[in-house]
């Protein structure tokens, strides 16, 4: 029977293996059904059975069971689309999966009938054509083989892209730990599938098969594991609920959603964002990443005022009582008026008159007189 050969690569494998065991059994412990985490736990499966495959190989044990490479490569194919119904799913709760979804999976019936061949050839077959790819044979990988890796890596891109796209459209309060995670995970799943295919054109520039860069990308698929099963264990919850979800339907707000966003317009308040200079209705409505519109309709209907009145009302609020302390009172008003997010001394006095029915010198001069 062969040894394994244990090496650091096969220490990292074996890592990145018993991370998506891990990721699996907190999936399964926190009793999560959706149809996301369902498609989540897949994707986790696929990797870690394609880590396993790598571990078999880097090990030697592929002479031993030769029968069993390979045949993870169809399910590469179901990766993508995985990837694009698990981040659909997790932003639309009314997605549902139908059988017209059923065409989707073509790459991979195609994949297996592809690789149906290698399934009937012989174990030394398999073990000579694996060894003269592991020492780098100069016909490479082939024109089939590299169509074959440019098929599956070009489709789960294209997936990948589409799922970050659906991200893009969707509005959602960036509080919600779900939607931070979804889209950490479809910026890092995206990248990991740009290095996949740089790798891929590497090998092919010169001609033959350079182990290390597969096991290099092994590697790093183990890390992305890896970053799948931390955040499992920070006990993420991927069903963005109406705290977390803004759904809206052409230019109506819901009575959930406007709830929620004045929430979150209260909150950035309470954490002074307006003392932020540079402040406009874009960068408020980036950081709650909504649609300007929205913003707007919610101010004007809760706050009774638009955008500029609003936050030049709390800017307001902050100089008087900075003009009421006494540790400012001999503090200039320009000072002021930039310590409470005006640019200039002339939009602060402007807004000062208006809101408080007297200019800042004549309101200072009324504290002093009190005092």
């Amino acid at each position: 029977m062969t040894l394994m050969q244990f090496d650091i690569w096969s220490f990292m494998l074996i890592i990145g293996i018993g991370q998506g065991i891990f990721a699996l059994t907190r999936l399964k412990r926190e009793h999560l059904t959706k149809l996301s985490v369902n498609i989540l736990g897949l994707l986790i499966v696929i990797l870690s059975l394609h880590l396993t495959e790598f571990l078999i190989l880097n090990s030697g044990y592929y002479r031993t069971w030769p029968h069993l490479m390979r045949l993870t490569e169809p399910l590469l194919f179901l990766i993508g689309p995985a990837f694009y119904v698990f981040t659909v799913s997790s932003l639309k709760t009314d997605f549902r999966l139908s059988w017209r979804h059923s065409i989707h999976l073509v790459p991979f019936v195609l994949s297996v009938i592809y690789i149906c061949p290698w399934f009937f050839t012989g174990a030394e077959s398999k073990i000579i054509g694996y060894e003269r790819m592991l020492t780098g044979g100069p016909t490479g990988i082939g024109i089939s083989g590299f169509i074959y890796a440019f098929a599956h890596i070009i489709i789960t891109l294209a997936y990948s892209y589409g799922a970050h796209r659906e991200l893009r459209k969707t509005n959602v309060l960036i509080s919600s730990s779900a939607y931070r995670f979804i889209k950490r995970f479809t910026s890092v799943f995206l990248g990991y599938w740009i290095i996949q295919l740089t790798g891929l054109v590497v090998i092919t520039l010169v001609q033959y098969y350079i182990f290390y860069i597969d096991y290099t990308l092994a590697l790093i698929n183990a890390f992305f594991i890896q970053f799948l099963a931390y955040k499992m264990s920070k006990g993420i919850d991927l069903t963005l609920t109406v705290q977390g979800r803004m759904k809206y339907e052409g230019s109506k707000l819901s009575e959930e959603g406007h709830k929620v966003l004045v929430d979150g317009i209260i909150s950035l308040v309470q954490q002074q964002v307006y003392l932020d200079s540079e402040l406009n209705m874009q960068k408020f409505a980036n950081m709650l990443n909504i649609n300007k519109s929205y913003l707007s309709q919610v101010i004007n209907k809760e706050f009774g005022c638009g955008f500029p009145e609003f936050i030049n009302e709390k800017r307001i609020n902050h100089a008087t009582l900075l003009m009421s302390d006494p540790d400012y009172m001999n503090t200039k008003l320009l000072a002021i008026a930039l310590d409470s997010g005006f640019n200039n001394k002339t939009s602060f006095n402007r807004a000062f008159t208006r809101q408080m029915g007297q200019s800042p010198s004549e309101f200072r001069k009324e504290l002093s007189t009190s005092h």
